[in-house]
């Protein structure tokens, strides 16, 4: 049966360049990796990156496995060509340099717990649609009025009150709008408040990219997926927001990964690093699957 695979050795040559992607495996498949002892591959080794050299070994007549290559197109490796071992070669393609750079999360680590307001998140880069998809900390009765403010000027672009509390989510288009045409007028840190009390209340400055950014990010998109699907299109599009520092688009790219491969550890580890930096309330079940997943890879 086919399985998923996931991170490889931990002790990686910090030096060495990555070259693929390790996507499935059927039978038993046996990594070595320089002076690293030889270990069977597991369900956790989905989406590990591979290095040039790493030697994949088939063990078995029904073993084989498909790599997804630095053009971002999946090879399958069959039996004949794996059963003597098969070296990873050098990364090739027009992807390649999105392998150097999988799984760096840029910016800094925050280290802060989240408050009242989960998303936004103060100072974060992010796009009008993410941010219009506001998070709090549900409450077990009452209601919430959230208020968009511009900044400087104090004036109010958007309102919205009587908001059920206990939800602790609020996804809104006229949100959406707002947040748009104050980037469209170069206004681009407005301030989200979620008041529960006249005495209990959370703010953001949410940071919204220009409209040149933003273009040059969207035509980025456009330009590196045409033709992608499954984990290459959502491998690329992590690695594009990443690049432009938007870390919480670059989180829901690899959630939408472990939505097929979920116990893959080196996805957990990507996801899980940004969901700390971002003070996401998602960060303590990614960091429990990581560590698990991780485990479950030895």
């Amino acid at each position: 049966m086919s399985v998923f695979l996931s991170a490889i050795p931990e002790t990686q040559n910090q030096s060495a360049s990555g070259a693929a992607w390790l996507v499935t495996f059927s039978g038993r498949v046996r990594i070595e990796r320089g002076s690293s002892p030889a270990r069977e591959l597991t369900k956790n080794d989905a989406m590990a990156p591979l290095l040039r050299g790493d030697r994949l070994t088939c063990v078995g007549p029904s073993s084989s496995f498909v790599i997804l290559t630095g053009a971002m197109k999946k090879a399958p490796i069959g039996h004949d060509a794996c059963a003597g071992g098969y070296p990873i070669p050098a990364a090739f393609g027009g992807y390649a340099p999105v392998l150097e750079r999988y799984g760096r999360t840029g910016g800094r680590a925050r280290g802060a717990l989240a408050g009242l307001l989960i998303w936004p998140e103060p100072d974060v880069h992010t796009l009008p649609e993410t941010a219009s998809h506001v998070q709090w900390r549900p409450q077990e009765r009452g209601s919430v009025t959230l208020t968009l403010t511009e900044s400087g000027s104090g004036r109010i672009i958007w309102r919205r009150p009587d908001v059920d509390a206990t939800l602790g989510k609020l996804d809104d288009q006229d949100l959406e709008a707002a947040l748009r045409a104050q980037v469209a007028a170069s206004k681009s840190l407005p301030v989200l408040e979620v008041r529960f009390s006249p005495m209990q209340s959370a703010t953001a400055a949410i940071s919204l990219l220009d409209q040149a950014a933003e273009r040059s990010v969207r035509r980025q998109l456009t330009a590196t997926t045409a033709g992608l699907m499954d984990e290459a299109l959502h491998l690329v599009r992590a690695d594009v927001f990443l690049q432009a520092d938007l870390r919480r688009e670059a989180l829901d790219e690899y959630l939408a990964i472990l939505e097929s491969a979920p116990e893959s550890a080196s996805v957990l580890d990507k996801a899980s690093a940004l969901a700390m930096e971002l003070s996401d309330l998602r960060a303590a079940g990614l960091v429990r699957r990581a560590r698990a997943a991780s485990l479950g890879r030895n």
